[in-house]
């Protein structure tokens, strides 16, 4: 039993960590893209 429940718990958090390093990049690409916008979007104060 205390090896197919240690199995499962390390299939979980290979799991756990793939999914947080997919959302960090996901995170990372949309801050990326929200810091681009507002560059883009920022009009020039000194016109």
């Amino acid at each position: 039993m205390k090896s197919s429940r240690w199995i499962s718990v390390v299939i979980v958090a290979i799991a756990v960590g793939l999914a947080i390093a997919f959302n960090i990049d996901e995170l990372a690409a949309l801050i990326g893209a929200t810091e681009t916008k507002e560059e883009i979007q920022t009009p020039t104060p000194a016109q």
